[in-house]
């Protein structure tokens, strides 16, 4: 199987941390980044989103001991049984002291039976995609947040691209999130399958804005937190206009895993307009 290379760009905002960018063993980044080639969506997904709160349960404390996995291997039996092709994850530690020093991505990929790339918006501290197929990019934008940065990760594979986020707490860094990432993934010649928590409702002046560039596939009618009592719809799944006329949703819902994090799981099966969908 043809391995494809990875190349990596950073977008820095002002006052942004150095950039860190985990990538699975065997990818090595050339000098230049490829130019998007345009494509459609060629075969059915299965994409998911899930915010693993750092490996620390649905209320446990952020102090897990040296070289502990806390609760990502409950994480990785979640998304085994989901079976998903990629996994936007929020909430990941790099080695830090309150997630036990571990690489949450490289362990909770090898756990999961998938590859990952992790991406950071303050230090030991971001969000991350696990994959089956191998990227062609991996690219990272810093979205200025009230508490801390956030970010936004872009994957770009053969025919579509994945955006990973995890949007601020307030209304006003939420909107400005928004519009940073329409502007970002404007004009993508491949459909562009936006994910993420994004700390809004439905009804928000936030998700409003979205939809304004995206369409809504994962539903807005099921609560993705708390894990335990789900009563907010926080965490979505998009696809750009653009595309959406290329695809269907297949299935898609919402799962409860609290012994592993707060947040529910996000899921949606898409698949080729004109095409008939393979068997999982």
């Amino acid at each position: 199987m043809k391995s494809f290379p990875v190349y990596i760009t950073i977008a820095l905002c002002a006052l942004a941390c150095p950039a860190i960018l985990s990538l699975p063993a065997g990818f090595d980044p050339p000098s230049a980044q490829p130019k998007t080639v345009p494509a459609r969506l060629a075969h059915p997904l299965r994409l998911m989103s899930f915010n693993i709160r750092m490996g620390c349960g649905h209320d446990d404390p952020f102090n897990l001991a040296k070289g502990s996995l806390g609760h990502l291997p409950a994480c990785a039996e979640a998304i085994r049984s989901i079976k998903p092709d990629v996994v936007g994850i929020q909430e990941v530690d790099c080695k830090s002291k309150r997630a036990g020093f571990v690489d949450q991505t490289a362990e909770l990929a090898k756990l999961a039976g998938m590859e990952g790339a992790w991406v950071e918006k303050i230090p030991q501290y971001g969000i991350a995609v696990l994959f089956r197929e191998k990227p062609l990019a991996v690219t990272k934008t810093l979205i200025p947040g009230k508490i801390h940065t956030r970010v936004l990760q872009i994957v770009e594979f053969k025919d579509y691209i994945v955006a990973n986020t995890h949007f601020p707490l307030s209304e006003t860094t939420r909107t400005n999130a928004a519009r940073i990432v329409i502007e970002k993934l404007k004009g993508a010649e491949k459909p562009v399958f936006l994910m993420g928590d994004l700390n809004a409702r439905p009804a928000s002046e936030t998700v409003r804005m979205l939809k304004e560039d995206f369409v809504l596939l994962s539903g807005d009618c099921c609560p993705t937190w708390p894990a335990r009592t789900p009563k907010e719809t926080i965490d979505y799944i998009f696809v750009d206009k653009a595309h959406a006329g290329q695809v269907n949703v297949h299935s898609h819902g919402v799962e409860s895993f609290p012994d592993a994090t707060d947040h529910c799981a996000v899921w949606v099966d898409v698949e080729p307009k004109e095409g008939v969908p393979k068997k999982r």
